[in-house]
């Protein structure tokens, strides 16, 4: 196979993604190496890419970079892993806007997705199950958000998730976060450091990216990166 590329990919990488990928994604990200290139950290995240041992695992790596050209292209100096293989995934700083970004990925779920589809038939308990469908996807949600708050209780911290699982949406998402940020019994601690998560996708609408303030109050800064990355879609990058 020969990629025409100005920056060479190294080959070791370039093995790893043909391993997984179809043609066409493959050349997305091919042509895209020479700019991860330029972020710091990324020789870290590409050695990690190479120990991926399934589709899955490599689409949660891609997620990030993904997420690192998204504000790369916002004009944000991006750092991969700036606390090391335990921190967070992402370092992020514009002017007077410094945040650390933990990425997380909704991966296909057939269980899931199925509980979604029958909700759609026709059945005499047609608003039962399109409740327990709803409430799945929301649990997901929630799991999925409450299991990475450990990983930044010590920074200004933001939640970038990408979801590929067709049963979930960003609807789902305003009722998830209510649900976190309520529990008073001690068994979810959100820490006062996260004030943003970030929910994108490849849906086909008008927005890519939505973002859900964890806090009442922002300042400025929080604010202007917030209409950045609404106004952002993946085409730009």
């Amino acid at each position: 196979m020969s990629i025409d590329v100005e920056t060479k990919v190294p080959e070791s990488l370039l093995i790893k993604l043909s391993e997984f990928l179809d043609p066409k994604p493959l050349d997305y990200w091919v042509k895209r190496i020479p700019a991860i290139m330029t972020i710091p950290g990324h020789a870290t995240k590409f050695n990690r890419i190479e120990e991926a041992k399934s589709k899955e695992e490599l689409a949660d790596y891609l997620a990030e970079l993904r997420y690192a050209l998204i504000f790369k292209k916002l004009g944000y100096l991006v750092t991969m892993e700036p606390e090391g293989d335990k921190g967070p995934d992402l370092k992020i700083e514009k002017e007077a806007f410094v945040a650390f970004v933990e990425v997380t990925r909704f991966r296909p779920t057939p269980e899931l997705q199925k509980t979604y589809e029958i909700s759609s038939d026709l059945a005499d308990d047609i608003e039962v199950v399109d409740y327990a469908s709803v409430e799945n996807c929301i649990q997901k949600v929630y799991s999925k958000v409450t299991n990475k708050f450990n990983q930044v209780a010590d920074f200004h911290a933001i939640l970038a998730i990408w979801n590929d699982s067709e049963a979930i949406d960003h609807s789902d998402m305003p009722q998830a976060i209510k649900n976190i940020i309520s529990i008073d019994d001690g068994s979810v601690l959100v820490p006062k450091n996260l004030n943003t998560i970030i929910f994108g996708s490849f849906e086909s609408n008008e927005k890519q990216f939505y973002c859900f303030k964890m806090k009442l109050n922002v300042d400025e800064a929080t604010q202007s990166f917030f209409v950045e990355m609404e106004n952002s879609r993946l085409g730009k990058i």
